[in-house]
């Protein structure tokens, strides 16, 4: 009896630092973004209803950072923080001028691309994105190689297989062109609000 009750206490002790040891060895990943307005919500889900395809609940967005191998235990506090501090250092929010509709990695993503002037805006701010995270982490993480030295700015409107002919592709471009037209041969987003999502690493 005695002995059983040993075996079940121990095996109950081993669980226990079993779990432990999992849940410090847990990780998340964290993207940073920029979300569009209501307003471009709204125009961008209609570009879609166009194209035949699903409206997005969630917020169409251009990442501006993204980081790997966060600590699950610190991994909310310390997007909130980063987050705070963003917004602080976005006193107006940036304009993403449309530049053309394309698939900007070779993939099912259709994305909008922006113009130069708008991209090079982009570029300087996930700089700053690179540095609160330096400070705010104290140098313990960093931005991964897709959102520093490789960083390509984008919003990601549909997630469409590549065909040909390419009609989803076609059709978004006809849509930028009137929209264009409407507009003086501008047609631009803003991104005011400074948001994140944490990922969960599957093992």
């Amino acid at each position: 009896m005695a002995l059983n009750l040993k075996i079940k206490t121990l095996f109950l002790i081993v669980t226990i630092q079993f779990l432990h040891l999992t849940s410090a060895n847990a990780t998340n990943n964290l993207a940073i973004k920029l979300d569009v307005t209501d307003q471009a919500q709204g125009i961008l889900n209609k570009m879609k209803t166009v194209a035949g395809l699903p409206q997005q609940t969630h917020k169409f967005h251009c990442t501006v950072g993204f980081i790997e191998g966060i600590q699950s235990t610190e991994a909310k506090t310390l997007a909130e923080k980063i987050q705070a501090k963003l917004q602080s250092q976005l006193p107006n929010p940036i304009e993403f001028d449309v530049n053309a509709i394309t698939r900007p990695f070779n993939s099912n993503i259709i994305g909008l691309v922006p113009t130069v002037e708008s991209r090079n805006k982009l570029i300087e701010f996930n700089k700053i994105v690179a540095n609160v995270v330096k400070e705010i982490t104290q140098g313990r993480y960093t931005l991964n190689a897709f959102t520093s030295t490789n960083y390509v700015p984008h919003i990601s409107l549909a997630n469409v297989a590549v065909a040909n002919p390419d009609k989803a592709l076609a059709t978004f471009n006809q849509d930028l062109q009137t929209m264009k037209a409407n507009k003086k041969g501008r047609f631009f987003l803003k991104l005011g609000t400074v948001s994140h999502t944490v990922m969960t690493v599957k093992k």
